[in-house]
């Protein structure tokens, strides 16, 4: 662990908030950060956007892995920090018996929505009639009690609601009505690969 603990500016742990809000995970026994996406792009710019010490030397991991059904090769890109006090600090805040949870003390702001919707959102579309039906926010590791306390408040001005999936697990609607709002706030996608996510009709 390095001994030195990293400081983020306000509107860099907004960021990493949003990345925890998705799919970012905390070692427990590492103590460091760690993103895994299907997007260099996204990879890239979770690395620019953060300090540069807090990244090890080959921090971007490109690995490979072949479905037996579909033999189709899938890549994935993975991010590792350096372990730190930080990351162990945040760990105790985003985890209770070693299971994610929303901190009751989170601030949800337009840094935090970006990296959010970036690592864990999308549009639904319905393309035979060129309809834009919603936005979907992930939070199927969440419990509904957490949604509606901490985040479906703070999300009022988007007319925020949840929505169960099959398997009855919890997620996040914005109406279309409110699709443009949100798009504005949260700014232009910072890369080409997902602006198909900033695409509505």
């Amino acid at each position: 662990m390095k001994k030195e603990k990293f400081n983020f500016t306000e509107e860099q742990m907004d960021f990493i908030n949003g990345l925890l809000l998705s799919d970012g995970t905390i070692s427990k026994t590492s103590c460091a950060l760690k993103i895994n996406t299907s997007s260099y792009e996204f990879a890239k710019y979770i690395f620019e956007s953060l300090p540069c010490e807090i990244w090890g030397k080959a921090c971007i991991l490109k690995q490979e892995r072949i479905d037996e059904r579909t033999k189709k090769t899938y890549i994935t890109y993975r991010l590792y920090t350096h372990s730190n006090e930080v990351f162990k600090d945040l760990r105790n805040v985003w985890y209770v018996d070693n299971k994610k949870v929303i901190p009751e003390n989170l601030i949800i702001n337009s840094k935090t929505l970006l990296s959010w919707y970036i690592g864990d959102g999308c549009v639904l579309q319905n393309h035979i009639k060129n309809r834009t039906n919603s936005i979907k926010l992930c939070t199927n590791s969440f419990k509904e009690n957490e949604i509606n306390k901490i985040i479906l408040p703070q999300l009022e001005k988007y007319d925020a609601r949840i929505m169960f999936t099959e398997l009855r697990q919890p997620v996040i609607i914005i109406p279309r009505k409110k699709c443009d709002i949100f798009l504005k706030d949260i700014g232009k996608c910072p890369f080409s690969d997902y602006s198909h996510k900033w695409k509505i009709y």
